[in-house]
């Protein structure tokens, strides 16, 4: 990935509302926009890593699957308790999801 774009995700997530972003579906749009750019490499794999994580099937759009997903993540991390989860944890949680594919990615062969 290059880095200007690496600098902008990061940005991004730090700095969610200077990019349009102030819901979880804004994010995941930011993010298919990205990966469109790219012409559909950066985020290639990425439902398919998801929807294993989450042991769904792999027809379902991939936000559904990253939103389920860390809604259960927060839920068994004991975050969840009375406490609503905020957009701006929400998008950083899926931020945060991105970059921990890229990371699995870059591990494999």
């Amino acid at each position: 990935m290059d880095i200007d774009l690496q600098y902008r995700l990061r940005d991004a997530r730090r700095r969610p509302t200077s990019y349009g972003m102030r819901t979880f579906d804004e994010a995941a749009a930011f993010l298919i926009g990205a990966d469109m750019a790219t012409d559909w490499t950066l985020l290639h794999g990425f439902q398919e890593w998801v929807a294993e994580l989450w042991g769904s099937q792999r027809n379902l759009a991939w936000p559904l699957i990253a939103a389920r997903l860390l809604d259960a993540r927060r839920a068994g991390s004991g975050q969840a308790g009375d406490a609503e989860w905020s957009e701006e944890d929400r998008i950083r949680a899926l931020f945060d999801l991105v970059e921990e594919f890229f990371v699995e990615s870059s591990k494999d062969p």
